[in-house]
C-alpha cells in the first residue's frame, strides 16, 4: 500500500489549442504571448510562458533534436500540428500512422493531488526495442505540447486500487501511466531523480509516472 503525490504544483489550467491556421500566422514568443494575449508581464503565466518558449525555441535544436542524447523534439501548437507528429517518423519512426495507441493517466492524477491506494495491475505497454513518444503539456495562454522521442525506455499501464482516509478499498480503479528509463548513464548528477532514490548515474533506472496532461504515443503495428 502506497501514497502517490503527483507533484506540489498547482494543476494545469484547462487550454484549448488555437486553429490550425491562427497558429501558423500568430508569432510565438514569451513577447508575443504577453501582447497578443494581453498577460500582466509579471504574472506567473507569463513567467511560465517565457519558460515554454525557451524549452520550444532554444532547447530544440535546428535538426530537430534536443541535448538529451541528441532525441528527437518538437513543439505543437495546434492539434494539427500534433496529429503530424505522431504520424510522421520524426518521433516514432516508420510505422503506420493508423495504429498508435494513445496512452494517458486518469485525469484524478493530476499535479498537486495527493492519491493513497495500492497497485493491482502492471501491464507492459512499449518495450526498450518498441520506439514510443510522450507529449507533455506546458504552460501557455493556448495549449502547447512539447514531444519527444524517448530512447532506452519502458512504458506501463498501472491500475491502482483507491483507498479512502481509513484504508478502505474503493470500487472503481484509477489508470496511471509509468515510465522507466533503463539507462541513466548520460544524465545529470544533480538530476533529482538520484536524489530521491540516492544513486548515480548509470546505476539502475529511474521511474515516474508520466502525470495527467501528458499523453504517451506507441505504435501497435
Amino acid at each position: 500500500m502506497s501514497k502517490y503525490n503527483y507533484l506540489n504544483v498547482a494543476k494545469m489550467p484547462e487550454r484549448s489549442f488555437l486553429p490550425a491556421e491562427l497558429a501558423q500566422t500568430l508569432p510565438f514568443s514569451s513577447d508575443s504571448a504577453v501582447k497578443v494575449f494581453q498577460l500582466d508581464p509579471s504574472s506567473i503565466l507569463a513567467q511560465e510562458s517565457a519558460k515554454t518558449f525557451q524549452i520550444c525555441q532554444e532547447g530544440i535544436h535546428k535538426d530537430g533534436t534536443t541535448e538529451l542524447n541528441g532525441e528527437a523534439a518538437a513543439c505543437a501548437t495546434s492539434l494539427e500540428a500534433l496529429q503530424s507528429l505522431v504520424r510522421s517518423p520524426m518521433l516514432l519512426g516508420p510505422h503506420d500512422a493508423a495504429n498508435v495507441k494513445a496512452l494517458s493517466t486518469d485525469e484524478r492524477l493530476h499535479s498537486g493531488s495527493s492519491f493513497r491506494g495500492k497497485v493491482v495491475k502492471v501491464s507492459l505497454e512499449a518495450s526498450v526495442e518498441q520506439r514510443h513518444a510522450v507529449c507533455h503539456n506546458l504552460m501557455y495562454p493556448s495549449a502547447v505540447y512539447f514531444c519527444h522521442y524517448l530512447q532506452r525506455t519502458r512504458v506501463y499501464t498501472v491500475m491502482l486500487q483507491p483507498l479512502d482516509a481509513a484504508g478502505a478499498q474503493q470500487r472503481h480503479l484509477v489508470r496511471a501511466i509509468a515510465m522507466c528509463h533503463m539507462d541513466t548513464t548520460g544524465w545529470n548528477p544533480r538530476h533529482l531523480a538520484f536524489q530521491n532514490l540516492l544513486t548515480l548515474p548509470g546505476h539502475g533506472e529511474a521511474c515516474h509516472w508520466v502525470l495527467q496532461g501528458s499523453m504517451t504515443f506507441v505504435p501497435t503495428a
